[in-house]
C-alpha cells in the first residue's frame, strides 16, 4: 500500500482497514508502512522527494520478493502515489493499481481555477 499526500501511519488512520480486510479475505497478503515520522516510524516525511517514496517502495517490495519467492507482487497506490508508482520498473512489481491518482499540478490548478471562476459568475475563459 503506497500513500498518498500527508503525515500517514500503515493503515491511514484506519481507513485503508475495509481494502486490507477484502485482500486478506482473498487470502492477499498486505504490506504497509508508516511515513518517516509517523506513528512508529523514524525521519520526516516532508523531506521525502517522489524519487525517495519511489526508492522505499522500491526497497519494501524487494524485502517481500525475498521472503514470498515465486509469488505475484505489486502496489496498490492513492491519490500522490500517481507520482510514485509510475517511478517503478517489471523488476520492482508484477503489477501496480492505482486509485484516484494524482494528476499534473498545473492541470489541476487551472481546472480549480475555472471552477472557482464560474462558480463566482465570472467568464472562466
Amino acid at each position: 500500500m503506497v500513500h498518498g499526500d500527508g503525515p500517514q501511519d500503515r493503515v491511514s488512520g484506519g481507513g485503508y482497514a475495509p481494502l486490507i480486510n477484502v485482500f486478506l479475505d482473498q487470502g492477499i497478503a498486505v504490506a504497509s508502512w508508516d511515513k518517516p515520522g509517523v506513528g512508529a516510524s523514524g525521519g520526516n516525511w516532508l523531506h521525502q522527494s517522489m524519487a525517495d517514496r519511489a526508492s522505499e517502495t522500491s526497497a519494501a517490495l524487494s524485502l517481500l520478493n525475498q521472503r514470498f519467492d515465486d509469488m505475484a507482487l505489486g502496489a496498490v497506490g492513492f491519490s500522490q502515489a500517481g507520482w510514485v508508482l509510475p517511478q517503478l520498473t517489471r523488476r520492482d512489481a508484477d503489477f501496480l493499481v492505482l486509485v484516484g491518482p494524482a494528476v499534473s499540478w498545473q492541470d489541476q490548478g487551472d481546472y480549480y481555477t475555472r471552477v472557482r471562476l464560474a462558480q463566482d459568475g465570472l467568464d472562466p475563459r
